[in-house]
């Protein structure tokens, strides 16, 4: 188990950024946007993006992937000098996507009307967020989340539930228990691939939970709250 945030205070981010090897920034993100900003996000989208944003039946998850996809551009432009409407994206062969021209790792989630976005020199990153929701509505733990943390959610009383996390792949099992922190078991069933990763919750507020991944050591870890559309 690695660092935890839970004694970290969510703050603005200074102007100037810089990123040690080793440290990881995490972002969260309010999605809950005005019509006005909805159209501004969109503009700084790609033909892709835009597409994948016009599938969503309803408006306010539209919205939300839009705000989502607008502020990783945005912030990665922080970190990279570059426009945000010129960061090209490509997905590997597992569909996690990555940065054409750059090394720089990020990984984003968003769950209701949050979102999170992790930043790391390292590429393996992974970062994730899940609204806590009413005891019922958990046989969606069944789809979302490994068989192991599947089992694990179940067991626990239902105001703990709702702390799997899956990092947007089944592969990995995460342990949750009650008051203990959260704790990777295997990655695609394989517990020595798990001992290569770092865990760490993320405070993220009272209807939240959230967890950041890193392969190998991870040192500091950085909370910003994301507060405009500053642009370069």
């Amino acid at each position: 188990m690695g660092p935890s945030s839970d004694c970290q205070a969510w703050q603005p981010a200074p102007s100037v950024l810089e990123l040690a090897v080793g440290e990881a920034h995490v972002w969260r993100i309010q999605l809950d946007s005005s019509p006005g900003e909805a159209d501004r996000d969109r503009g700084l989208l790609d033909e892709t993006e835009r597409n994948r944003a016009a599938r969503f039946v309803f408006e306010p998850d539209r919205a939300r992937y839009v705000g989502a996809h607008a502020a990783l551009r945005l912030i990665l432009s922080r970190y990279l000098n570059a426009p945000p409407r010129t960061l090209q994206f490509r997905n590997n062969s597992y569909g996690k996507p990555h940065l054409v021209d750059s090394s720089l790792g990020f990984n984003l989630a968003h769950s209701g009307g949050l979102g999170v976005v992790a930043v790391c020199l390292n590429p393996r990153v992974g970062v994730d967020v899940e609204q806590i929701r009413a005891p019922q509505a958990l046989d969606s733990t069944q789809v979302y989340f490994s068989p192991r943390e599947h089992q694990a959610i179940m067991a626990l009383p239902g105001e703990k539930r709702g702390q799997g996390l899956s990092f947007g792949l089944q592969g990995f099992s995460v342990a949750v228990r009650g008051d203990e922190p959260a704790a990777l078991l295997d990655v695609d069933g394989d517990a020595m691939e798990a001992s290569r990763w770092t865990l760490a919750d993320l405070a993220l507020g009272p209807r939240y939970a959230g967890a950041l991944a890193v392969e190998g050591a991870l040192g500091q870890v950085r909370l910003w709250n994301w507060t405009g559309h500053v642009q370069i």
